[in-house]
């Protein structure tokens, strides 16, 4: 603001020449003088191409035609102001006394440019009297400066000063940033350097009208560095910001009151010369608003306090802070009632659909395999980050949770979650998730899910709806790749389930295993069972199992095998056996094999096994009869025997050939010593 001031003192002071030397010097040569004035002021060239003309009463007043002010030697561009006319009016009577009233200053049709050079220099930085002090006199040249700028401003006012029909370029170098103001219209009063000063700006900003009111409590407390009071309120198109505090100029502190409010996102992106992004309906798509109490420090940190966000049906109150460091940190403790997602997954199924092969952005093919787009995940290395999140529910579209508490924290571009607590599928959901973006997306996960609903769960993540009940699954993966296909068949992990009563759906074990036909169709054609317990092991995205049980009212069955998550099909053997007193049909043991993909999933007996099966029963048959008959003979030829020995039931007959044979023994020795 110092050199605003500074060129608008030079200004007036160049006009107060002009008119003065009007009615002493030809006017041919009023132009000229006052052209070097301002040049030995400034440093720039000042030219006055049209006419001159000037008066002195009721005020001194000037009005110059083609004004133009030369550029800073490094730019290319061209004038740094040009207007088609300039006029100022100034109340006589203030200057007997060393003050400034301007009635009035107009610019009509005015085009500036404003240049930072990659250096970091700017063409708006004048050479004034500070600068040439400081420069000749050293030290106390700058101690003379310093002390001009903290030494009371004259008395200065200004009634009105308006821009019509103007042009503004900002130009940075450095950064390659360029906008440009259409169509400008500015209206600033300042009755008091040290009283309330408003400014009204109006303009086209990349063909977007925006709009502006700004009111400082004082100008000449501005030019001090010291804390003022601001109200400043901002449109383009149907977006609005206001707020409403005080600012420290020299600091750059801010602390107040801000209110956002964007229900036209094409409009401001306009503005920014920008295409809109698509934002999913929920988090900002029909409308963006925003409201609290806004702290920035002078380092640049900004603290949004007893915020409250509305994301179109979606509202989220809490606390947030950002720290400008190195790395940007952003800390947040956040709170919902009822948190309204279902967008995200509407826009999913909305992006594949669709007629044959993949969608046109290499997403989901139409034959429901997984998305193979490239997951940019280069946004988790903006910023490091600790959110918290509590909410009493979240729809998710295909499912909705109920009490979520989630802690978030995000360090280099690796995202931990965690999943203090969440109420969904019936159930309950806790542990944690990563997706780490450190040389590579990689995804990892240890979550506990306790009494949830089977048929949502699985419907949800796996695609598959052939199982209703509840139940606990326990499941640890890590998986690698640029998208989701990729992670899906790189998978490895371990788990395993425990679910309690249910129905297994599109199969009935029993009718299958009494009518012997797999094809068998019963009412409902499902089976109910009692309990499934499993372990399981993923390795490449192929899950293994070897140790399924199944138990229901009417059979038992043992299941192994294998489920391709990549491939999204299943290989899988299930031998279910009715139970002995069930049915005349008990025992009947009929080997089933599940195959195909989820969604078109064939059963079919195992014939292999089942003759299998038949033969290992046959073999134990004739084995148990050979056993039987073995022991049958046995019998017969100890009886036999006993009847010959003349023993009785309870004597053992090896006993008494054992006797018998010693008696033999010693009757044969004994002849043979002579006895």
């Amino acid at each position: 603001m110092r050199w605003i001031v500074r060129l608008a003192g030079i200004l007036i002071g160049t006009v107060l020449l002009a008119v003065i030397v009007v009615w002493l010097i030809p006017k041919d040569k009023i132009a000229d003088i006052a052209a070097r004035e301002f040049e030995a002021a400034t440093g720039r060239a000042l030219s006055f191409d049209g006419a001159v003309r000037a008066r002195i009463w009721p005020d001194i007043g000037v009005e110059i035609h083609d004004v133009s002010l030369a550029n800073a030697p490094w730019s290319d561009e061209q004038a740094m102001l040009s207007a088609a006319k300039l006029e100022m009016a100034v109340e006589l009577r203030p200057l007997l006394n060393g003050d400034v009233h301007v009635k009035s200053v107009a610019f009509d049709s005015p085009a500036v440019i404003l240049e930072r050079a990659a250096d970091g220099a700017a063409n708006w930085e004048l050479l004034g009297a500070d600068t040439a002090t400081g420069a000749s006199d050293g030290a106390a040249g700058a101690q003379t400066v310093r002390e001009t700028e903290v030494s009371a401003p004259p008395a200065f006012s200004l009634d009105k000063a308006t821009i019509s029909n103007g042009r503004l370029r900002f130009l940075d170098h450095a950064s390659g940033q360029s906008v440009e103001l259409a169509g400008l219209d500015l209206e600033l009063t300042m009755p008091d350097l040290a009283g309330l000063a408003e400014l009204t700006v109006a303009a086209l900003v990349n063909g977007q009208k925006v709009e502006s009111d700004l009111q400082l409590t004082s100008v000449a407390d501005l030019l001090q560095g010291t804390p003022i009071k601001i109200s400043a309120t901002a449109a383009a198109g149907a977006n609005r910001i206001a707020f409403s505090g005080s600012a420290a100029p020299s600091g750059g502190a801010v602390d107040g009151q801000i209110d956002l409010d964007i229900t036209d996102a094409n409009a401001l992106f306009a503005a920014l010369n920008q295409s809109p992004p698509a934002i999913p309906d929920g988090l900002g798509a029909e409308r963006i608003a925003l409201s609290g109490a806004l702290a920035a420090g002078a380092e640049g940190d900004v603290a949004l306090s007893d915020a409250l966000i509305t994301l179109d049906q979606n509202q989220i109150s809490g606390d947030i802070a950002l720290a400008l460091q190195e790395r940007p940190f952003l800390t947040a403790v956040l709170r919902a009632d009822a948190l309204d997602l279902s967008g995200l997954t509407a826009d999913e199924n909305a992006s594949a659909g669709g007629d044959g092969g993949a969608s046109a952005d290499g997403g989901a093919p139409a034959d429901g395999g997984w998305s193979k787009a490239t997951i940019d995940a280069s946004g988790l290395s903006a910023l490091d980050a600790d959110v918290s999140l509590s909410a009493n529910s979240i729809d998710l579209g295909t499912t909705k949770t109920g009490r979520a508490r989630l802690q978030a924290r995000l360090n280099n571009g690796r995202l931990l979650v965690e999943i203090r607590e969440l109420g969904t599928f019936g159930g309950q959901v806790q542990g944690t998730f990563v997706v780490n973006n450190r040389g590579g997306l990689s995804v990892r996960g240890d979550l506990a899910a306790n009494a949830v609903a089977l048929e949502a769960l699985f419907q949800e993540f796996l695609d598959f709806d052939r199982l209703r009940g509840a139940g606990d699954v326990e499941v640890s993966f890590l998986g690698v790749g640029d998208s989701l296909d990729q992670i899906m068949r790189s998978l490895d992990g371990e788990g395993k389930i425990n679910f309690g009563t249910g129905e297994l759906l599109g199969v009935d074990l029993v009718g299958m295993l009494r009518n012997l036909d797999v094809g068998f169709r019963g009412d409902g054609t499902k089976t109910v069972y009692d309990a499934i317990t499993a372990s399981f092991n993923v390795n490449d995205g192929v899950v293994s199992n070897l140790d399924l049980n199944f138990l229901a009212p009417l059979l038992t069955a043992l299941g192994e095998g294998t489920i391709d998550l990549g491939a999204q099909s299943l290989n899988y053997r299930l031998t279910p056996e009715i139970l002995r007193g069930a049915a005349e049909q008990a025992g009947i043991s009929v080997p089933v094999t599940i195959t195909g993909p989820w969604s078109d999933l064939k059963f079919a007996p195992d014939l292999d096994g089942l003759i299998d099966a038949n033969f290992e029963k046959e073999r134990e048959r004739l084995e148990k009869e050979a056993r039987d008959e073995l022991a049958r003979q046995r019998e017969r030829l100890t009886n036999e025997a006993k009847d010959e020995l003349g023993l009785s039931g309870e004597d053992s007959v090896e006993d008494a050939l054992k006797e018998r044979a010693l008696q033999e023994l010693s009757k044969g020795l004994g002849g043979l010593l002579g006895d």
